[in-house]
């Protein structure tokens, strides 16, 4: 069985990717009544440019002094959850966001950048709750609405909910044909509902774009243990593991084409390996 990736950050990290543009280009949601409108936009043009140059403590130091003059202005607290989560930082992140929702509830935006933050804490059920308050709050940023439903769509991939996954990827595919997270996690839920050919298509795509990412070697490994070819199973695994020679999965993976080859010494090294690096099933005897 395939691992839920709620514990592997590299699809994610591709997510996040698009999510950081994403949260530059809307407006900080100041209404045109509002006297301060002009000065708020001002505001995130100054945090804007900071990003783009790099200096992303500078932005963040920047917020701080726009939330001082505006301290009830929920959408400048999302954005600084958003830069904590991109230093690392994901229960400030969180703290803040939890803020921006108190202060401004019907700020879509929170709730996506919220349910990132679930599932970077391994809490995709929570995470699916609050990309569905996006969908629920947002009819008009299409950008938001897609990126919401590509998220809910990795979220119910890592709950083992692969028909209803595709549901949700396969939309936001058609939006974003380029968007790697959510074609990675459709293979996933291909392979898992053995649409094989489909799996091979997609990992074939992202293997094209990212050919040193040893996470889709795995997949390709698997897709091979599936077709019963071990040998071409165990060389993606082998390309796999030398890019990342701590992913205890493709340890086990690989011991397995090693048995179907009648390599015993060979699997039962894989089958230690794993379960030092913390693959418990691969730990009984």
């Amino acid at each position: 069985m395939i691992p839920a990736f709620g514990k592997n950050l590299v699809a994610w990290r591709h997510a996040w990717l698009l999510g950081w543009l994403l949260v530059v280009t809307l407006p900080v949601n100041a209404h045109t009544s509002d006297p301060f409108a002009e000065e708020k936009q001002a505001q995130l043009q100054l945090v804007i440019e900071h990003l783009r140059q790099g200096n992303t403590n500078e932005a963040l130091a920047q917020i701080g002094n726009a939330i001082v003059k505006f301290p009830e202005h929920g959408p400048f607290y999302t954005l600084r959850a958003q830069v904590l989560l991109k230093l690392g930082k994901p229960h400030d992140a969180l703290a803040a966001v939890e803020q921006a929702i108190a202060l401004a509830p019907e700020y879509a935006l929170s709730y996506w950048v919220r349910g990132l933050i679930r599932q970077h804490q391994h809490n995709p059920a929570a995470a699916i709750s609050d990309f569905d308050q996006v969908l629920k709050r947002e009819d008009h940023n299409q950008i938001l609405i897609t990126q919401a439903i590509g998220s809910r769509g990795m979220a119910l991939t890592d709950l083992g909910r692969h028909t209803e996954a595709l549901e949700d990827l396969n939309r936001a595919l058609e939006v974003r044909a380029d968007a790697f997270a959510e074609r990675q996690f459709r293979a996933v839920a291909y392979l898992t509902l053995g649409r094989l050919d489909e799996a091979e298509s997609d990992i074939a795509t992202l293997l094209a774009r990212e050919p040193n990412n040893g996470l889709l070697y795995r997949l390709q490994g698997e897709l091979w243990l599936r077709r019963q070819d071990s040998k071409r199973a165990r060389a993606a695994f082998d390309r796999a593991l030398a890019l990342n020679p701590k992913d205890a999965h493709a340890y086990r993976l690989r011991a397995e084409a090693h048995k179907a080859l009648g390599q015993a010494v060979k699997y039962r090294t894989d089958r230690a390996k794993a379960c030092g690096l913390g693959d418990t099933v691969s730990c009984d005897k």
